[in-house]
């Protein structure tokens, strides 16, 4: 067999040239190819030892080097017409990890427009940019304080945007309001990152006031608006639900209350009987459904503090609303079911994404079954007692979540998990062992609470702000009396390492111990023994918890038993 020759090709051009995988024009001390295209000429080096090798047709040791270019100076990104003006080093990393990263936060569809936005608008842009700095700074730094020294870029860029924001609002021409909803909603993404929960809520209800201002107005966004009424709906409606959720002193002022609550009258989302059978439409529907269940319920609290007579007459609908929602959430369930009858189970979890998803919607499908089957008050501290298997259920999908969500990471393996007790120190979480007898065993020999270490459980921090796992943790860790299964709630989340918008892992599985260890105590509990919910009495148990965010990264706490405040308290985070 002929050989056939390859003609010999120069290998003096620039390292720019080589890298690209193009002729270079050899020009000295800058080729002029790089120079016309706006590329810094990386140089020539020193001569090759392969070429010299080739030259005599001898054998030498060949040496790959890999050459990783450096963005030293502003970068123009022509394909995109509406940027005006360079981008810096630091600035376009920033716009890259939001665009590869940030993005993913909030759900595909929401995701995408925030995006697109963040390309045609200058103001919004600068957010983008502040927020993907922090958001890196916080998936690669987590709760470290002294990473405050990596965040300057990200403040700047942030209170650049808030300046813009001002400036944008005070000659936002009546209907254009899609920029300062976005803005609203990568403000308190910034601030929630940053741990400023009081100042994250803020943005919130002022983008919720321009809600419903547009809403009593009839207004509704053009269709050349960045970011359409039911994409900005859907993510205003995440976030209050979260809101409505915690409910630290409500966080929404008084005034406002009533106007903020009242249920939505924009066909923004779909209703459930509508939903299109995608995993998509289901999500945004239960979304919707779910945020009007919660403002029912934050009505219905006004009304028990309340002799006002408008308050009266604006409760008098509730209970048909109430009764119009439970329908369209079981109408919701059905639509899931159909859903996961015409996609087996092997084309769900094909993708992790997708599969994560699904058991998120299966998770919140078993605590709503939950919360409308009770009879009676809703809060009453024995309503749960029955429901122990499905909250273990919903613990083992939140494990199935996690895994699917993050990364593995080696971690080493250990016979006990160590959770926080009332002081913050770490504690194990041991049972006594288990015997055929009825009554407990007097042997003091323990057996761990939960199995062995999880692998793939995360080493970084994680943070969403679409409809997340941390909630119904918090549900079975405060409202499960089973020993086992509470402390495996509680354990999950603050391994978990997770922020969803306000929710915090770390901060809601410390208050999650600091309830059950004041519950264990009152009942005469000995620390680390196994207990179910006939061992902890009514009277012992915590019935409400109420708080407020403060300045900074600190909040105050108040439990209460039978009406009685058995503690206040200072937690920061």
């Amino acid at each position: 067999m002929r050989l056939r020759t390859v003609a010999s090709r120069s290998r003096k051009g620039c390292i720019t040239c080589k890298i690209r995988r193009v002729k270079c024009d050899e020009e000295k001390p800058s080729c002029h190819r790089c120079r016309s295209t706006g590329r810094k000429c990386d140089g020539y080096g020193p001569p090759s030892a392969l070429s010299a090798s080739t030259t005599n047709n001898q054998t030498k040791d060949m040496h790959i080097i890999q050459h990783t270019p450096q963005l030293t100076q502003a970068i123009r990104m022509w394909m995109l017409p509406s940027f005006d003006r360079l981008l810096t080093e630091t600035e376009y990393r920033s716009l890259e990890f939001f665009h590869l990263q940030t993005v993913s936060c909030f759900g595909t569809k929401a995701g995408d427009f925030l995006l697109r936005a963040a390309y045609h608008d200058p103001s919004i842009r600068l957010a983008a940019m502040a927020l993907g700095s922090l958001h890196r700074t916080f998936l690669l730094e987590g709760y470290d304080q002294s990473r405050q020294q990596k965040t300057q870029f990200a403040l700047r860029q942030y209170n650049s945007a808030i300046r813009q924001t001002l400036n944008l609002f005070s000659r936002m021409p009546e209907g254009s309001t899609d920029v300062l909803l976005s803005m609203c909603i990568l403000f308190f993404c910034f601030e929630s990152l940053q741990g400023h929960f009081k100042m994250a809520v803020q943005h919130v209800i002022s983008g919720l006031r321009i809600l419903k201002q547009q809403e009593s107005r009839c207004q509704t966004e053009g269709k050349d608006a960045l970011l359409p009424s039911n994409i900005i709906r859907i993510m205003f409606n995440t976030i209050e639900s979260q809101i409505l959720e915690i409910d630290w002193g409500l966080t929404i002022p008084v005034e406002v209350q009533l106007a903020l609550l009242s249920p939505s009258q924009l066909p923004s989302v779909r209703m459930a009987e509508e939903t299109p059978c995608t995993l998509e439409g289901i999500s945004e529907s239960f979304g919707f459904l779910y945020n009007q269940f919660l403002k029912l319920l934050a009505l219905l609290s006004i009304s028990e503090h309340s002799e006002d007579g408008t308050v009266s007459e604006t409760l008098a609908q509730v209970e048909s609303h109430y009764l119009n929602v439970k329908r369209d959430i079981y109408a919701w369930s059905a639509t899931l079911d159909r859903y996961l009858k015409t996609h087996p189970v092997d084309e769900r979890e094909r993708d992790d994404h997708q599969a994560s998803n699904m058991k998120i919607l299966e998770m919140w499908r078993i605590m709503m079954g939950i919360v409308l089957k009770v009879e009676g008050p809703l809060f009453s501290p024995s309503t749960f007692d029955k429901y122990t298997s499905d909250f273990s259920i919903v613990v083992s999908l939140a494990e199935k979540i996690i895994s699917l969500t993050t990364p593995t990471h080696s971690r080493p393996n250990s016979d006990i998990h160590d959770c926080l007790d009332e002081e913050g120190k770490s504690r194990p979480l041991m049972l006594k062992e288990e015997t055929c007898s009825p009554t407990r065993p007097a042997s003091t020999s323990y057996i761990p609470i939960l199995p062995k270490s999880d692998p793939s459980l995360p080493l970084s921090c994680s943070f969403s702000v679409s409809l997340g796992i941390l909630t119904p943790l918090w549900i079975v860790a405060t409202s499960c009396r089973d020993s086992q299964t509470r402390y495996r709630a509680i354990n999950l989340m603050r391994r978990s390492r997770r922020r969803e918008g306000i929710w915090d892992s770390n901060l809601y599985s410390r208050l999650a111990m600091r309830v059950v260890s004041m519950e264990e105590q009152a009942a005469g509990i000995q620390e680390g023994a196994e207990y179910r919910a006939a061992d902890i009495p009514v009277s012992a148990r915590v019935k409400a918890m109420t708080g407020r965010f403060c300045d900074g990264r600190e909040g105050k706490v108040e439990f209460f038993r039978d009406g009685f405040k058995l503690s206040e308290e200072t937690v920061s985070w």
